[in-house]
């Protein structure tokens, strides 16, 4: 699937991600990247077949370069894929 906005960047600032939840309820594994508007990749995790996974409160939040949008990708495209991220945006 193509990147899909999650948050618009801002001059100056970072956006991090400290919790995120996975649902899949498509019939094959997605991969699902998180990375930045830069294409640099913050993580990349699988999706399972039917089900999903979660990391609630990340020791070490996952970041974006500074003025760089927070994007998502999901290969292969599935049906219906939900993401859902918790965090914030500093300096």
């Amino acid at each position: 699937g193509s990147v899909q906005l999650i948050q618009a960047s801002v001059i100056g600032s970072r956006s991090y991600v400290t919790d995120f939840w996975l649902s899949n309820t498509y019939s094959v594994a997605t991969l699902v990247t998180i990375q930045g508007g830069d294409t640099s990749v913050l993580g990349q995790f699988i999706a399972p077949a039917g089900g999903g996974m979660s990391s609630p409160g990340i020791a070490i939040p996952l970041r974006t370069t500074l003025s760089q949008d927070l994007a998502f990708k999901a290969v292969p495209s599935a049906s219906v894929l939900h993401l859902t991220l918790k965090g914030y945006e500093a300096p």
